[in-house]
């Protein structure tokens, strides 16, 4: 009985730090040297990796987490131009004072 209860209170830890947010992309980005298409993702943190998902579409790249100092009332993705790609290179979810950096 004691196994189960701690193989619980593991899962339940383990869930509680993955922090999951919504992003819209207008235009095909690149983030860490991978593409994303235009569309609608779940954007999910978990230590020092993001995960950007669309439908069956999973691309995973290191990330850093810091803390904003105000919070947003709309995501605002940052981007750095080179050439026709758009490089995301910062995004800070709406509604968090959360900034995560590529």
């Amino acid at each position: 009985m004691r196994t189960l209860l701690v193989c619980l209170l593991a899962v339940t830890a383990a869930m509680a730090e993955t922090e999951t947010y919504k992003l819209s992309l207008a235009q095909r980005s690149e983030v860490a040297g991978k593409q994303l298409e235009p569309g609608n993702y779940k954007l999910e943190i978990d230590g020092q990796k993001a995960c950007f998902r669309m439908g069956r579409t999973a691309v995973e790249v290191p990330v850093q987490r810091g803390e904003a100092t105000e919070m947003v009332k709309t995501t605002q993705i940052r981007y750095q131009t080179g050439g026709a790609m758009y490089r995301i290179t910062e995004i800070q979810p709406k509604g968090t004072q959360v900034r995560l950096k590529f």
